[in-house]
């Protein structure tokens, strides 16, 4: 991990994913024990907090040199193709919108929150985490329901002046599954229950197909064109 925060932090945009089946720990990868209250790493942080360590002993070190850097993050979900801020915490969340600027893609409206010290990026993951959508699946008691992205914005100011900025996107995609709707005996509710998580599936399923063949296509050096 090391080698592409330190990447990010010379001024790479960097992308990190973590992919798998329904319950498969991804999650808990990225996460670790982000719920403890302490920001000191152990053997079970996830990549999240072990990215915030080494951010900040790196800018303790590049201070020295007449560095300095400014970091914010960002948190989002796309959940049933619509992209929500994970700070929001109004009862009726708007579905955010796409916007392209000088072919960078940014989302109109997502908020960014200033990050002084390590305490501070626990404590913003800790509560985009408690607004992302879980549910009880036949797979996982607490399955997400949606793909998270936290982004680590990184502004820097070098030794000679110059102005570089650079990303550190996190993404914590749910999982691939299958869901069998067997209405047999059930109640109204439990099939209108089997019916939500089931489209739930789909969007997930069909996002994650659609990824994979970017991806393909991206590592195919002989491809010029992007059919989606």
């Amino acid at each position: 991990m090391k080698p592409f925060i330190q990447s990010a932090l010379d001024g790479e945009n960097v992308s990190i994913f973590a992919y798998g089946a329904t319950g498969s720990g991804k999650t808990y990868t990225m996460q670790g024990t982000i719920f403890e209250n302490s920001a000191l790493l152990n053997e079970s942080s996830g990549i999240l907090p072990r990215t915030a360590d080494f951010i900040f002993n790196e800018m303790i070190r590049l201070n020295k040199m007449n560095q300095t850097f400014r970091l914010s993050l960002s948190a989002l979900e796309i959940y049933n193709d619509n992209i929500y801020d994970l700070f929001d915490t109004s009862r009726e969340r708007s579905a955010l919108t796409i916007t392209f600027i000088k072919n960078n893609a940014q989302v109109k409206g997502l908020s960014w929150h200033q990050i002084k010290c390590k305490e501070d990026i626990i404590r913003l993951i800790r509560e985009a985490t408690n607004s992302r959508k879980c549910e009880s699946t036949q797979f996982n008691d607490t399955s997400s329901r949606s793909h998270a992205i936290f982004t680590i914005k990184i502004d820097t100011m070098n030794k000679i002046g110059q102005e570089i900025q650079s990303f550190i996107n996190i993404i914590d995609l749910a999982g691939s599954e299958k869901c069998s709707l067997n209405f047999l005996n059930k109640s109204k509710e439990e099939i209108e229950y089997m019916k939500k998580l089931q489209n739930e599936a789909n969007f997930i399923n069909k996002s994650l197909t659609t990824l994979g063949r970017i991806i393909s296509i991206l590592a195919d050096k002989k491809s010029n064109k992007l059919a989606i």
